[in-house]
């Protein structure tokens, strides 16, 4: 519940951060889900885009890489389509 409280009223690159360091740290399902909020709610935001992908780039879980790249990519190109 505290997480939406601040997604509601924090900075982007503060989110972004909170993020990152949850997906290295903490939770990686948990990290996933706020860069996934985060890239629904500003989706033409291209940094808080390739943070995500070097921070899931970082894990070395080149499968989840290969998704995350062709999802993003695809969602990209659909916006500005």
């Amino acid at each position: 519940m505290g997480v939406v409280c601040v997604c509601v009223c924090a900075d982007v690159t503060t989110i972004c951060k909170l993020s990152t360091l949850e997906y290295k740290y903490g939770d990686q399902e948990r990290g996933r889900t706020l860069f996934e909020s985060l890239v629904s709610a500003y989706p033409r935001k291209v940094d808080v885009w390739l943070v995500y992908v070097d921070t899931v780039t970082a894990t070395k879980d080149f499968q989840a890489v290969r998704s995350e790249r062709e999802g993003n990519i695809s969602k990209w190109v659909w916006l500005n389509g």
